[in-house]
Protein backbone atom coordinates (compact mmCIF):
# COMPACT_ATOMS: atom_id res chain seq x y z
CA UNK A 1 0.00 0.00 0.00
CA UNK A 2 3.00 2.20 0.85
CA UNK A 3 4.27 1.99 -2.36
CA UNK A 4 1.36 2.55 -4.28
CA UNK A 5 0.38 5.67 -2.04
CA UNK A 6 4.05 7.14 -2.87
CA UNK A 7 3.64 6.39 -6.39
CA UNK A 8 6.85 3.54 -6.49
CA UNK A 9 7.04 1.05 -8.91
CA UNK A 10 6.50 -2.53 -7.86
CA UNK A 11 9.88 -3.67 -8.18
CA UNK A 12 10.47 -1.66 -4.90
CA UNK A 13 8.82 -4.85 -3.60
CA UNK A 14 12.55 -6.24 -3.76
CA UNK A 15 14.03 -3.74 -1.65
CA UNK A 16 12.47 -5.92 1.26
CA UNK A 17 14.73 -8.33 3.30
CA UNK A 18 13.89 -10.62 6.49
CA UNK A 19 17.22 -10.36 8.47
CA UNK A 20 16.27 -13.95 10.39
CA UNK A 21 16.43 -16.82 8.22
CA UNK A 22 13.64 -18.51 10.70
CA UNK A 23 11.52 -15.76 9.96
CA UNK A 24 8.08 -16.02 8.29
CA UNK A 25 7.36 -15.62 5.91
CA UNK A 26 10.81 -15.71 4.15
CA UNK A 27 11.90 -12.68 2.28
CA UNK A 28 10.89 -14.31 -1.15
CA UNK A 29 7.64 -14.51 -0.08
CA UNK A 30 7.19 -11.46 1.32
CA UNK A 31 8.84 -9.87 -1.91
CA UNK A 32 6.31 -11.90 -3.75
CA UNK A 33 3.61 -10.80 -1.90
CA UNK A 34 4.35 -7.36 -1.94
CA UNK A 35 4.08 -7.36 -5.70
CA UNK A 36 0.86 -9.36 -5.71
CA UNK A 37 -0.66 -6.89 -3.71
CA UNK A 38 0.79 -3.74 -5.14
CA UNK A 39 -0.83 -5.64 -8.76
CA UNK A 40 -3.92 -5.78 -7.20
CA UNK A 41 -3.86 -2.18 -5.13
CA UNK A 42 -2.85 -0.44 -8.92
CA UNK A 43 -5.03 -2.31 -11.14
CA UNK A 44 -1.54 -3.15 -12.92
CA UNK A 45 -1.38 -6.27 -14.22
CA UNK A 46 1.95 -5.22 -15.84
CA UNK A 47 3.68 -5.80 -12.33
CA UNK A 48 2.87 -9.66 -11.92
CA UNK A 49 5.47 -10.08 -14.47
CA UNK A 50 8.02 -9.31 -11.94
CA UNK A 51 6.23 -13.10 -10.86
CA UNK A 52 6.71 -14.68 -14.15
CA UNK A 53 7.41 -17.14 -14.86
CA UNK A 54 5.13 -19.07 -12.58
CA UNK A 55 2.03 -20.00 -11.21
CA UNK A 56 1.36 -17.71 -8.94
CA UNK A 57 2.76 -15.00 -11.58
CA UNK A 58 -0.41 -16.35 -14.09
CA UNK A 59 -2.72 -16.08 -10.85
CA UNK A 60 -2.05 -12.78 -10.34
CA UNK A 61 -2.54 -11.73 -13.98
CA UNK A 62 -5.63 -13.31 -13.45
CA UNK A 63 -7.08 -11.80 -10.30
CA UNK A 64 -5.79 -8.50 -11.29
CA UNK A 65 -7.86 -8.35 -14.49
CA UNK A 66 -10.95 -10.27 -12.73
CA UNK A 67 -11.10 -7.17 -10.53
CA UNK A 68 -11.99 -5.10 -13.71
CA UNK A 69 -15.33 -7.37 -13.52
CA UNK A 70 -16.19 -7.37 -9.96
CA UNK A 71 -19.33 -5.47 -10.50
CA UNK A 72 -20.43 -8.03 -13.37
CA UNK A 73 -21.69 -10.69 -12.16
CA UNK A 74 -24.71 -10.88 -13.11
CA UNK A 75 -26.28 -14.11 -14.78
CA UNK A 76 -24.93 -14.66 -18.40
CA UNK A 77 -22.35 -12.27 -17.89
CA UNK A 78 -19.72 -14.77 -18.41
CA UNK A 79 -21.69 -16.84 -20.87
CA UNK A 80 -19.67 -17.78 -24.07
CA UNK A 81 -23.00 -17.73 -26.13
CA UNK A 82 -23.63 -14.24 -25.19
CA UNK A 83 -20.69 -13.62 -27.37
CA UNK A 84 -22.48 -14.79 -30.53
CA UNK A 85 -25.11 -11.73 -29.67
CA UNK A 86 -24.32 -8.11 -30.69
CA UNK A 87 -22.96 -6.58 -27.54
CA UNK A 88 -24.04 -3.22 -26.36
CA UNK A 89 -21.53 -3.37 -22.96
CA UNK A 90 -18.17 -2.78 -23.63
CA UNK A 91 -16.92 -4.70 -20.78
CA UNK A 92 -18.72 -7.48 -22.25
CA UNK A 93 -17.56 -6.94 -25.49
CA UNK A 94 -13.81 -7.10 -23.98
CA UNK A 95 -15.14 -10.38 -21.94
CA UNK A 96 -15.65 -12.03 -25.60
CA UNK A 97 -12.43 -10.72 -26.65
CA UNK A 98 -10.51 -11.74 -24.03
CA UNK A 99 -12.68 -15.54 -24.60
CA UNK A 100 -11.27 -15.16 -28.10
CA UNK A 101 -7.65 -14.44 -26.53
CA UNK A 102 -7.88 -17.51 -24.62
CA UNK A 103 -9.12 -19.59 -27.32
CA UNK A 104 -6.35 -18.75 -30.01
CA UNK A 105 -4.03 -18.52 -27.08
CA UNK A 106 -3.35 -14.94 -28.98
CA UNK A 107 -1.77 -11.72 -27.51
CA UNK A 108 -2.33 -10.33 -31.00
CA UNK A 109 -6.30 -11.01 -30.02
CA UNK A 110 -6.13 -8.97 -27.14
CA UNK A 111 -5.48 -5.65 -28.92
CA UNK A 112 -9.18 -5.10 -30.16
CA UNK A 113 -9.89 -4.80 -25.91
CA UNK A 114 -10.29 -1.26 -24.86
CA UNK A 115 -10.22 -1.87 -21.01
CA UNK A 116 -6.52 -1.11 -20.39
CA UNK A 117 -6.22 -3.39 -17.18
CA UNK A 118 -7.81 -6.09 -19.15
CA UNK A 119 -5.97 -5.51 -22.33
CA UNK A 120 -3.10 -5.31 -20.45
CA UNK A 121 -3.40 -8.46 -18.41
CA UNK A 122 -4.64 -10.27 -21.27
CA UNK A 123 -1.38 -9.50 -23.56
CA UNK A 124 0.86 -10.41 -20.67
CA UNK A 125 -0.93 -13.67 -19.81
CA UNK A 126 -0.35 -14.92 -23.93
CA UNK A 127 2.87 -13.60 -24.06
CA UNK A 128 4.01 -16.24 -21.13
CA UNK A 129 2.17 -18.58 -23.11
CA UNK A 130 4.73 -18.13 -25.94
CA UNK A 131 7.74 -17.61 -23.76
CA UNK A 132 7.84 -19.85 -21.29
CA UNK A 133 6.04 -22.55 -22.77
CA UNK A 134 7.01 -24.74 -19.27
CA UNK A 135 3.93 -22.83 -18.36
CA UNK A 136 1.86 -23.75 -20.65
CA UNK A 137 -0.02 -27.03 -18.75
CA UNK A 138 -0.93 -24.37 -15.76
CA UNK A 139 -4.60 -24.21 -14.58
CA UNK A 140 -4.50 -20.64 -15.64
CA UNK A 141 -4.86 -21.41 -19.38
CA UNK A 142 -7.27 -24.29 -18.10
CA UNK A 143 -9.48 -25.67 -21.69
CA UNK A 144 -9.65 -23.98 -25.01
CA UNK A 145 -12.82 -22.21 -25.11
CA UNK A 146 -15.77 -23.18 -27.35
Amino acid sequence: MKLVNENRPAKDCYLFVTLDPWFRPTTRELRNRCIREYAELSHDPSACALLMPSEYGLSCINDVTAQEYEDHMDAGFFEWDECSKPQSDPLRLDWCDLLRAHRNRSAADCLPIRNAVIRAGCTLKFEAWEKYPELRNSFSFGKAAP
